[in-house]
């Protein structure tokens, strides 16, 4: 189904909203696999959130500014604010997990 719907031939049942969201997804591919060799910073993953999110959500490629809400749950989650953002990736960046540290190091080509 994805791929007859990624090249462009209608597949029935498939709602558009589907359509998009798949077509999104391929399209963020192929900017990630682009742009392999960017850092990994605040700046790129709202790049890659502006694709995977267009047109589904009321704004992208940017952090979210406004209350949302998670059906069935009481819980609101915060508003982020963007420093506190980039602490808690540069936390995670500087995990001891050989894992996280290869992709960093990867996505920006330097040696650990």
């Amino acid at each position: 189904m994805e791929f007859t719907t990624l090249n462009g031939v209608n597949v029935s049942g498939v709602s558009i909203s589907d359509i998009e969201c798949i077509i999104n997804l391929r399209n963020d591919w192929k900017y990630i696999l682009k742009t392999i060799g960017e850092p990994l910073n605040l700046e790129y993953i709202c790049k890659v959130y502006s694709e995977v999110a267009r047109n589904e959500a009321l704004e992208w490629g940017i952090l979210r500014n406004g209350k949302v809400g998670i059906s069935r749950i009481s819980y609101i989650p915060p508003i982020p604010d963007k420093n506190d953002v980039e602490s808690e990736l540069n936390k995670i960046f500087n995990l001891p997990t050989r894992g996280i540290k290869n992709i960093a190091a990867t996505r920006s080509n330097r040696k650990i």
